[in-house]
Parts: structure tokens; sequence; C-alpha cells
């Protein structure tokens, strides 16, 4: 098992944009720890704040293969179903690309 490394920088630059109405997207070379580096901030958020919902899709997954290549109308409407309506909720999108 590998070393999982706290990329200190990153999530602080996360926390400080956390609440702000704008859509964060992490970019890199491939295999660089971006997976990775999500996972790490939603550990964040729940340990936080417990009740915080997060939905977090890796459309790379096989079960989400069908929403994938439904588009991103079918996406959406998966999102909108799995937020909690009186919790704060963050949405994570892994491989967004391939929708």
């Amino acid at each position: 098992m590998m070393k999982n490394i706290i990329r200190k920088k990153y999530i602080k630059k996360l926390s400080a944009l956390k609440d702000q109405n704008l859509i964060k997207v992490i970019t890199g070379v491939r295999r660089s720890g971006k997976s990775t580096l999500l996972l790490q901030f939603q550990e964040l958020l729940k340990a936080t704040d417990p009740t915080v919902s997060i939905v977090s899709i890796n459309l790379d997954d096989p079960a989400m293969r069908g929403i994938s290549e439904m588009g991103w109308k079918a996406l959406y409407d998966f999102i909108i179903l799995q937020t909690k309506g009186n919790n704060r909720n963050y949405v994570f999108l892994d491989e967004i690309q391939n929708v």
C-alpha cells in the first residue's frame, strides 16, 4: 500500500474557497494525486462538520458508465437525487471529462 501524503498547500487552498459560489477544478498530469486530494478534502469536510452531505461520483467507475453515456442531464438529475435538502451539500466529480 502506498503512503498517503497530505497535500497541505492544496487542502488549505480548497478550504479557503470552500463555501464560495464557484466551481473548483483540480487539474494535473495523470497519477499526480488529484483523486486522493479530493478524498482527503472530503474527509476534512466530514471531520469539520459531520452533518455535511457529500456526493462523490467517480465517472471512471463502471457502475457510473450508464450515467456518463447518457450525458450531462442524466448526471445532473442523479446529483439532485443524491443531495439532501436541509444539509450543506458538496458535490465531487472525478473524471468529469467522461460525460
